[in-house]
């Protein structure tokens, strides 16, 4: 990156005939969970042929993956039936063992709730925006609600892929006044706060930081939602903690949509 820097500062300081306004405006990396990975172009983002929406819904039943508070399921299935729900009290004490600044936190899929695949029968290449779209009620007025994506391998290592994050008084959307790529845009403004009516499912929207990974036959891919982040550096703790509900019935839905890669 830093030869990159240098070629783009050559060019448009020096007057450097380089080519760097030649190539791709788009560089990006693909990794994958043995650690490898290649850098790619592209003219636009997300690349072109682009990926194709897959919808994932949260589910009942256990995955026996994890030792969370619900450890449910992840599928493509919509729920039927009567459905339900999955509830928890914001867990704060989530830590990491090792400093982590504003890095990639690590997982902390015991102290939240988590939807979990089965095993993936071909490797799925990850490239674009997630976006989490859930239908979720509190006890309390606001707070904040974390998203995690991870790859869970048959061993149980879990590495996290990606995440987004929203504070619940501004889940209100608006239209964005530039391109956002079609993903949930809040604006953030005072006069946006709404609090949270206790009790009621309220739609929460927001995407995750975009990504490119492969995840390979044989992993899962798994959410986890908390109400709590290593990395926060303002939280209010309410206390008593609030109780957060994810509702997965037919008609309040709970889903995460990946950008699966054709």
């Amino acid at each position: 990156m830093v030869a990159e820097r240098h070629r783009f500062f050559d060019h448009w300081l020096k007057g450097v005939d380089n080519g760097i306004m030649q190539e791709p405006e788009v560089h990006y990396y693909t990794g994958s969970s043995d650690g490898t990975g290649q850098w790619r172009d592209a003219r636009q983002w997300p690349p072109k042929p682009s990926a194709r929406p897959t919808r994932y819904y949260l589910g009942g039943g256990t995955s026996g993956t994890v030792d969370s508070v619900n450890d449910g399921t992840l599928g493509r299935s919509r729920p039927h039936g009567k459905g339900g729900g999955d509830t928890y009290p914001v867990d704060y004490s989530v830590s990491c063992p090792d400093p982590i600044d504003q890095e990639q936190t690590c997982p902390q899929d015991e102290k939240g709730l988590t939807w979990t695949t089965a095993p993936l029968k071909d490797d799925v290449e990850l490239t674009g925006h997630p976006e989490v779209s859930l239908r979720l009620s509190s006890t309390a007025p606001d707070g904040n609600v974390f998203a995690y994506l991870s790859d869970v391998a048959p061993d149980g290592t879990v590495r996290i892929l990606t995440d987004g994050r929203l504070r619940l008084a501004l889940r209100g959307t608006q239209r964005a006044p530039y391109d956002v790529l079609g993903t949930p845009w809040h604006r953030g403004n005072a006069e946006d706060a709404e609090a949270m009516p206790e009790g009621r499912a309220e739609r929460v929207d927001f995407d995750m930081l975009p990504l490119s990974s492969v995840v390979p036959a044989g992993h899962r891919l798994r959410v986890t939602v908390t109400g709590a982040d290593v990395r926060e550096s303002d939280r209010t703790e309410v206390s008593p903690a609030p109780v957060y509900t994810v509702h997965r019935e037919p008609a309040r839905a709970s889903s995460v949509v990946l950008p699966v890669a054709r």
